[in-house]
């Protein structure tokens, strides 16, 4: 079996039950916010990231997912298994903020390094009032 993917250690990947999109969202996700460019939003002395489900989509169309509910239904899964913390911040508009969850440790490779070309600036910038 191949060792790590996307990466991860995919034994411990398929003992929580996270399939290849689980995984893809995952790592799309803990890249944008381990890029360093993403504003941050500090809670309770954590920072926390707003990464936009359309945006998942229209990044990854080979996940072939269009509807924002199947990735969000994808994230709690991700968000159950500890992969990923969350809060809803409801100053000005309803938003989702995410960061590392603390169960990473057991599946992400340490040596795994982020492409940041994969990126386009116009995504990365939010303006503040945005979360």
């Amino acid at each position: 079996m191949y060792k790590k993917i996307e990466g991860f250690y995919q034994d411990a990947l398929i003992k929580n039950g996270l399939d290849i999109k689980d995984v893809h969202i995952l790592r799309y996700m803990l890249d944008f916010m381990d890029s360093g460019i993403l504003r941050k939003r500090i809670i309770d002395g954590k920072d926390f990231y707003w990464i936009r489900t359309d945006l998942i989509i229209e990044d990854n169309p080979i996940l072939k997912i269009n509807l924002k509910n199947s990735i969000r239904k994808r994230i709690k899964k991700l968000i159950d298994k500890e992969f990923l913390e969350y809060v809803n911040c409801k100053k000005g508009t309803n938003k989702t903020l995410y960061r590392r969850g603390n169960a990473l440790e057991k599946i992400e490779d340490k040596d795994y390094k982020i492409d940041l070309s994969n990126f386009k600036e116009e995504y990365l910038l939010y303006k503040e009032e945005d979360y």
